[in-house]
């Protein structure tokens, strides 16, 4: 285990989450750590990937990502409610893998709820008031933002 992989374990088990680093093969441990940035739109994020395979081996991917809502949606929002921002936790069997919009394979909300932070000024800053919690399917899926790039 690298020292990605231990960090990672260890800030898991710190949270109370579930690691998975049994004999099970594919038995994923999907973790998205948000920079802390408040602005929308960055890939400023990081998604890691760790499991093991058919032969039990440790295997471990790291990706930029962005973990936000885009800039679009914060001022362009689909609820009146605002703008959706995942709230950090460990969401267990909350996804499957399916269609996004019905285009391509995603991991995607089908399985159970998740809780957001609801930003609604209209704004491009992310805002992440705990009086705003809103829990529920709401379709927050794990995807790709381009076939190409990694611009919003």
């Amino acid at each position: 285990m690298n020292i990605v992989e231990k960090a990672l374990k260890q800030v898991m088990t710190r949270k109370g989450y579930a690691w998975f680093d049994g004999n099970k093969p594919y038995n994923v441990n999907i973790v998205g750590v948000r920079s802390g940035s408040k602005n929308a739109g960055l890939y400023d994020d990081n998604l890691y990937l760790v499991y093991r395979d058919d032969s039990l081996h440790l295997k471990s991917y790291q990706y930029q990502i962005t973990t936000d809502i885009g800039r679009y949606y914060l001022t362009n929002m689909m609820n009146r409610k605002g703008g959706a921002i995942l709230v950090p936790n460990q969401y267990r069997s909350v996804y499957k893998l399916d269609l996004h919009n019905g285009k391509y394979e995603a991991l995607c909300q089908r399985n159970g709820n998740v809780c957001v932070y609801r930003d609604d000024d209209g704004d491009s800053r992310l805002d992440m008031n705990p009086d705003t919690i809103d829990c529920g399917m709401f379709g927050i899926n794990i995807h790709r933002s381009s076939k190409f790039n990694t611009e919003e």
